[in-house]
């Protein structure tokens, strides 16, 4: 496969070019990979401790500065409140909420879907850091001989 650049592969500004491109591509993947461990895990905590978890269902009170719902749920009488860190632009005030709270602690209440944004946001970036420079070493052989 013929690789059409203005240097000149074979010069020493060339050379020192395609071993930088190689070092970017190593370091992507080592990212990746760091990226795939932090969902891994992060993915392993959430399903750990899910049993820890009650499920109930709270209402959006409004909505902060930055766009994200203040939701209000009741346990056992007792009213609470929390700004969810889960966001979209369909939610609307008095819609319900799933809340997801510690067993001992009513207080603690967050947003079901909140649990799984690392997850899945960390095993994206790594699946993408990871594969990203395989896709461009398949497809530029000649950096790579």
């Amino acid at each position: 496969m013929q690789v059409y650049s203005s240097i000149d592969p074979n010069s020493e500004a060339g050379e020192r070019f395609l071993k930088l491109i190689r070092w970017m591509l190593r370091g992507m993947i080592i990212l990746g990979v760091i990226f795939l461990v932090v969902a891994l895990v992060s993915l392993g905590k959430t399903l750990v401790t899910r049993g820890d978890f009650v499920e109930t269902e709270g209402t959006i009170t409004g909505f902060n500065s930055s766009g994200f719902p203040t939701v209000e749920y009741t346990v056992d009488g007792q009213t609470y409140r929390f700004v969810s860190n889960a966001t979209s632009s369909s939610l609307r005030e008095g819609q319900p909420y799933r809340v997801q709270y510690p067993l001992n602690d009513p207080s603690g209440g967050r947003s079901f879907t909140g649990r799984y944004v690392i997850p899945i946001v960390f095993g994206a970036l790594g699946v993408g850091f990871t594969v990203i420079p395989w896709v461009v070493k398949k497809f530029t052989v000649d950096l790579f001989d």
